[in-house]
């Protein structure tokens, strides 16, 4: 399955992929689902969206 509308942050390239997708299952900090991202071209992997500043905080916990 292929990103639609969206570019690496890292080449700026355009065919990126999904690579997986789930859930914080094991912290419990988030809810809903997120999906990595594998651009194509220089295969680095990533969110999309980005999560945003606040939101890291909170997947990242003392015990990570």
């Amino acid at each position: 399955m292929k990103a639609t509308g969206e570019i690496c942050y890292i080449c700026s390239g355009k065919s990126l992929q999904i690579k997986t997708s789930g859930s914080d299952f094991e912290y419990k900090t988030m809810t809903g689902e997120f999906t990595l991202f594998q651009c194509k071209e220089c295969k680095h992997i990533s969110q999309i969206p980005m999560p945003q500043p606040e939101t890291v905080s909170l997947m990242y916990n003392e015990t990570y």
